[in-house]
């Protein structure tokens, strides 16, 4: 159970850094991040399904910036 809960906020702390890096705009740094999430071995499909998401979210977020 204890590596259960260490994986998931493993995985919290490259999803806070996406977060600040698209208020400030940075898209893609925010989308960076995120790709390394995604190439996690082993890693749970919430935690896919919610990356691929906000990679999605973002990508609209940078296209109406344009």
């Amino acid at each position: 159970e204890f590596r259960r809960v260490l994986f998931r906020s493993d995985m919290a702390t490259p999803f806070r850094l996406a977060s600040a890096l698209t208020d400030s705009g940075k898209y893609d740094d925010a989308n960076a991040q995120l790709d390394k999430v995604l190439t996690t071995a082993g890693l749970p499909d919430a935690f896919k399904k919610a990356a691929t998401q906000e990679k999605a979210r973002i990508e609209k977020m940078k296209a109406a910036k344009k």
